[in-house]
């Protein structure tokens, strides 16, 4: 028996409670769960390292002052996914590899 369903939905119960924790701030930009797919958006895997790693530190930032356990935890696994892609971002730009050859790794 698979478990996949039960942590998609924790999950998703994780990231309505972060979006809705840091939609009070006046300043916050609105995270919204159901946002059509931008053409014009730039793929992660084919930013640059250094602002994947800006957006992992603004994701730890976050979790900082999340209010509840759940919207830390999440934000605090989305920075790391992000240092993550960050790292394979910087092996590919050391080899020199182009955005097509790096995303086909």
């Amino acid at each position: 028996m698979s478990h996949i369903p039960t942590i998609v939905a924790e999950i998703a119960q994780a990231a309505r409670t972060a979006a809705e924790t840091f939609s009070s701030y006046p300043d916050a930009p609105r995270m919204s769960l159901c946002s059509a797919p931008r053409p014009d958006a730039i793929r992660l895997s084919m930013r640059p390292s250094r602002k994947l790693r800006a957006r992992a530190v603004e994701l730890n930032r976050m979790a900082t002052t999340a209010s509840t356990a759940a919207a830390r935890t999440v934000l605090n696994t989305l920075a790391a996914r992000f240092v993550t892609l960050a790292a394979q971002r910087e092996l590919s730009e050391a080899l020199g590899l182009t955005d097509d050859e790096a995303v086909d790794r």
